[in-house]
């Protein structure tokens, strides 16, 4: 990993008011920011890198103990949309959708889309959901979404896997 140390909290900006924490996890070194908590990783991974962290077998393992976690997770994510004011039929984009498991969860309740930018997982998206695969969306899909609106844009641990959250997400 050979890019530049950052001073900036690439989440909330703070420029280095208060002094980060640091926090060592074997070979990997994360700044902690002393006013949002946010972890990057220092120095951050190149392209290249993180294309390697995030191929096939990153997506192969799962992430839910049981069917029965995995299950409850959703529903506690469809109940945060549904508080939100979201009702049936509401357009929804899940960016970072990974294999698309919120999406065929919530899709009987919503108009889901997806947005993956590992090909990996978006092909798996695509295999598990082929009625969805029109509405699943990589990289460079994503300029097509320009004149799309949704009622809602979930990221569901999406923003500790970026290199730049705040740049990301404006």
């Amino acid at each position: 990993m050979t890019s530049n140390l950052s001073t900036t909290c690439r989440a909330c900006g703070d420029g280095g008011k208060q002094p980060p924490r640091w926090k060592d996890m074997g070979c990997f070194r994360f700044r902690v920011c002393s006013v949002c908590g946010y972890h990057q990783l220092e120095p951050s991974p190149l392209p290249a890198e993180l294309q390697l962290i995030y191929g096939a077998a990153y997506f192969d393992k799962g992430k839910y103990a049981t069917d029965l976690a995995e299950q409850r997770e959703q529903e506690r994510r469809v109940g945060l949309l549904r508080r939100a004011g979201l009702g049936e039929g509401a357009r929804v984009l899940d960016f970072g959708c990974a294999t698309g498991v919120f999406i065929r969860y919530a899709s009987t309740l919503f108009d889901m889309w997806g947005a993956e930018i590992s090909d990996p997982a978006l092909a798996g998206a695509r295999q598990n959901l082929p009625d969805h695969a029109d509405r699943l969306l990589g990289l460079p899909g994503l300029d097509g979404l320009e004149n799309e609106s949704f009622d809602a844009v979930v990221a569901w641990d999406v923003v500790e896997h970026l290199v730049d959250p705040a740049e990301t997400l404006q």
